[in-house]
């Protein structure tokens, strides 16, 4: 895929039938700029956090729907007036922050979409860079590099495939593109300034809607070649 960002590589291995040299789109990139970095401390509610011990330190927790609402009311109404708005993907990196649901505390990242104040469309990604070893599995940057995905080919959540699931994090069947779900956990290294960073190995669209061959680079399924079939129908789901 040459010198890119992980993303970027992802879908051009996703769409290599298109992507390749002597494809349609060679030079077909997804590529995310840098802005500068806003930093804020939350004060969070006391009945909306927790910590604990950790392998590597402490680990904390908040409330995920607390968490929500106040991105997308407070913390936006902060980065509109410095010119964060709807044509801005913004990603909000925790550390060491798990956030919580009624079924506990275990969820490292989202992405998510709101009608901002002015009616436009905002997305934006939460990811926790995870260095606590509180989850083993999940390390430094998987997170991210799950949900920086899952919102280039499903930024709202609610792009349909056929029913999949019981796979990966999946627990019973879902049916929208979240290209990441059913590889979590299923991760690869990448060397970058002298530090190992971990990236999520991704799901190719063609694993979703059962096409055979694949798009996909060497007719694979996922990125790192994990997958080599496509998605069974769900119930009762798993893979090929």
């Amino acid at each position: 895929m040459g010198n890119t960002q992980y993303v970027d590589a992802y879908q051009r291995a996703n769409f290599w039938a298109y992507t390749w040299p002597g494809g349609t789109v060679p030079n077909y990139h997804v590529l995310l700029g840098a802005t500068n970095n806003y930093y804020t401390n939350v004060a969070v509610p006391a009945d909306q956090w927790v910590t604990a011990s950790a392998p590597c330190g402490r680990i904390a927790g908040v409330g995920i729907g607390w968490l929500q609402n106040y991105i997308e009311t407070t913390l936006f109404s902060q980065l509109n007036p410095v010119g964060i708005g709807s044509t801005y993907f913004p990603l909000i990196l925790l550390h060491n922050t798990l956030m919580c649901d009624n079924l506990g505390c275990g969820i490292l990242g989202y992405h998510g979409s709101f009608v901002d104040r002015l009616g436009h469309l905002q997305t934006y990604a939460v990811a926790d860079f995870e260095t606590s070893r509180a989850i083993p599995g999940f390390t430094d940057i998987a997170p991210l590099s799950h949900e920086v995905a899952e919102w280039v080919d499903d930024p709202t959540g609610d792009n349909p495939t056929p029913p999949w699931g019981n796979i990966g994090q999946v627990a019973g069947c879902q049916n929208n593109l979240e290209n990441g779900d059913a590889l979590s956990g299923t991760n690869r290294t990448l060397t970058l300034f002298g530090y190992t960073y971990h990236v999520q190995e991704l799901v190719f669209v063609g694993w979703f809607y059962h096409l055979n061959p694949s798009l996909g680079i060497n007719n694979w399924y996922s990125n790192f070649g994990t997958f080599r079939g496509f998605a069974r129908p769900c119930p009762p789901g798993g893979t090929n």
